[in-house]
């Protein structure tokens, strides 16, 4: 069943939603906090909507298959300095899993790399992407180690994720 308020409810959100997406103003998210947590509201499409991007957001990572050439441990750090090679070019990622691989394990290991995010000097080393893995801090409570994202077969450095 549903009722008018829930009709009246959803029509203002998405309406919002359409209107408001890229300003993101505390008003908004209030609002959508609020609208989720009212119990005559069953649809299930409000409570996810405002963690939704649409498929253009998505297009804006220029994902790409990368191989680790080189692997070292950052002295007194969890990091790893990686030399990553993207195909046309080689850049340094500096990733925060070094209790979890050594370097040894990585190299020659065939990675998805966010290319397009800018660069992040960390702990003095400059970070030119990021290397996506599974498992994130939330998940290590419950005994989930991050595990790097792999491309299955020999896919060429550079080649793009789509």
């Amino acid at each position: 069943m549903v009722f008018p308020s829930e009709i009246l409810l959803t029509s203002i959100t998405t309406i919002l939603h359409n209107r408001y997406k890229k300003l993101a103003s505390n008003k908004y998210k209030l609002l959508l906090h609020y609208v989720n947590q009212n119990p005559y509201n069953s649809s299930p499409m409000l409570n996810i909507m405002s963690n939704q991007i649409t498929i253009d957001d998505f297009a804006k990572l220029d994902l790409k298959v990368g191989i680790v050439r080189q692997a070292e441990r950052i002295e007194g750090t969890r990091l790893l300095k990686l030399l990553i090679d993207l195909g046309s070019e080689q850049r340094q990622i500096i990733a925060g899993l070094g209790e979890y691989y050594t370097p040894e394990e990585l190299l020659n290991k065939r990675i998805i790399v966010i290319a397009n995010l800018k660069p992040r000097v960390i702990r003095g080393f400059e970070s030119q992407g990021m290397l996506l893995a599974a498992g994130c801090k939330e998940d290590e409570a419950k005994g989930i180690k991050p595990r790097i994202l792999t491309v299955d077969g020999e896919v060429p450095p550079g080649t793009k994720i789509c």
